[in-house]
Order: C-alpha cells, then sequence, then structure tokens
C-alpha cells in the first residue's frame, strides 16, 4: 500500500468528484 502524494491528491479529487467525504477525511483507504 504505497501512496505518492501525487496518487493521493488525484485520488482526494476523483472522491470528492464522485461525492464520498468519508473518504476524502481517509484518503489512505
Amino acid at each position: 500500500m504505497k501512496t505518492s502524494v501525487g496518487e493521493r491528491k488525484v485520488g482526494i479529487s476523483a472522491l470528492k468528484h464522485q461525492g464520498a467525504p468519508k473518504f476524502n477525511l481517509h484518503p489512505e483507504r
């Protein structure tokens, strides 16, 4: 489970776009 800063940013953006605030708080999930 390795998450790079870029990947994390993209993941947060994607999850945010989908409308998942609970995931925004836990981007490492």
